[in-house]
């Protein structure tokens, strides 16, 4: 049974910190994914990038992996520069097994060590691989709670793992967005400090030089940034969508999903511009292992309820898959606007888009509808359904405008999506 005063008492400290760890989801699939494109990013790097690119003769340094200090276990320095070929087959191998996602606690270790050896022993990095290695070491924590035989296939039973390496792979999630805040902060303050972007003009440097991007290049020649107030847009908005990143990848989850958008966007800007894809790839990676929102139908949020307590006694939480239209998803306003409403018998539940809990009346009908957020109006309508077992699933799809009627039904056993 759920209190119906529930929102109304204030949250402690200690419940606050609570939510913060909970919401670093070690179910999360993302995790996964975000791993496999750092794998996939290396191993581009290693199987076309040049050997004479990658170990470039740097000042008295010769030809061959960058081999001193803490970087001498790494493979490239074990076999030798005589050997580096016979390196690049192992180590495209090992992330070949990374990236299918076969035993993650094991090959989160084997993927750990491929990027200590990338990223120490290459003579001329580009920052990515720095940034993987951190990265790839919190993955590895986090891997040491998952003993699934493949990380794709089958989800993670979050109840088999002990307490404390739930804990332990928690943290290292919450240390790793935490890191990306402190990453893309960095990068806005070291910018304030230099004369070009103050004045809005560092941009010009980078269209006129060489390395730059095609794309760069392009707008140079048609004489796009002539006029000032574009090239000050266009060299401050990096910085805006670092700062914007900083800001939303420690917040709720619905702000770290618009972080991930956000860092999209930038490293495909810097993509084009100064050609940077490896760097670019490493950061959408990064952003998206960490990033892991909520699973679906573990949520319940009372909006309004009769005036008896006791009433809630009588209703059950059941799935809610409740979509916006096709269409209009794709630009994402009402995940970022609105909430879906399921109403049953005076009881009013809301939940997210996508998948949630709602409360409701075994036999009784119901109606879904929508509401902006910040307002108390409900929109929309739909015609009424029943629910008849605490298994069944609401299923529904919102039409192409606000006032349109949702299309409902009920999945007997929640066996099905919507349509």
């Amino acid at each position: 049974m759920i209190d119906k005063d529930a929102t109304m008492i204030k949250v402690k400290s200690s419940a606050r910190l609570d939510a913060i760890i909970q919401s670093a989801n070690i179910q999360s699939r993302f995790i996964s994914i975000g791993r496999a494109i750092i794998a996939v990013t290396q191993l581009i790097f290693v199987l076309f990038t040049s050997q004479e690119a990658r170990f470039a003769a740097i000042g008295p340094q010769p030809f061959g992996p960058h081999c001193q200090s803490w970087s001498q276990a790494g493979l490239y320095c074990v076999v030798g520069k005589e050997h580096l070929s016979l390196a690049d087959v192992v180590i495209a191998f090992g992330l070949i097994l990374v990236i299918s996602g076969f035993y993650p606690r094991w090959t989160g270790i084997l993927h750990l060590y491929i990027t200590y050896t990338i990223s120490t022993a290459i003579t001329l990095p580009d920052s990515g691989e720095s940034v993987a290695l951190i990265f790839v070491g919190v993955l590895t924590v986090v891997s040491l709670s998952d003993k699934r035989r493949n990380c794709y296939l089958t989800n993670l039973d979050i109840d088999s793992i002990p307490p404390h390496l739930q804990g332990i792979s928690r943290g290292a999630i919450i240390f790793g967005r935490i890191q990306l805040c402190f990453l893309y902060a960095g990068a806005v303050f070291a910018k304030l400090g230099i004369a070009d972007w103050e004045n809005g003009t560092a941009l010009h440097d980078i269209v006129n030089n060489a390395s730059a991007g095609d794309w760069f290049q392009v707008l140079e020649t048609s004489g796009t940034f002539e006029k000032g107030w574009v090239l000050a847009v266009a060299t401050w908005m990096p910085t805006v969508l670092e700062l914007l990143i900083a800001i939303n990848v420690i917040g709720t989850a619905n702000m770290r999903r618009s972080a991930f958008t956000l860092v999209v966007t930038l490293q495909g800007g810097i993509i084009l511009s100064m050609g940077l894809v490896s760097f670019s790839l490493i950061m959408i990676g990064c952003c998206l292992a960490i990033i892991t929102p909520p699973p679906r139908y573990s949520h319940i949020s009372v909006l309004s309820t009769p005036t008896e307590p006791a009433v809630l006694d009588d209703f059950v939480a059941v799935k809610a898959d409740i979509r916006p239209n096709r269409f209009i998803s794709i630009f994402g306003f009402h995940q970022a606007f609105t909430r879906p409403v399921v109403c049953c018998d005076g009881v009013v539940t809301q939940g997210r888009w996508g998948g949630d809990l709602a409360l409701v009346k075994i036999g009784e009908p119901l109606a879904v509808r929508m509401r902006y957020k910040l307002t108390k109006k409900l929109l929309g309508h739909s015609t009424e359904v029943v629910v008849h077992d605490g298994s069944d699933k609401i299923c529904a799809r919102l039409g192409p405008l606000n006032g349109s009627p949702f299309e409902v039904e009920v999945i007997p056993g929640g066996s099905s999506a919507p349509g």
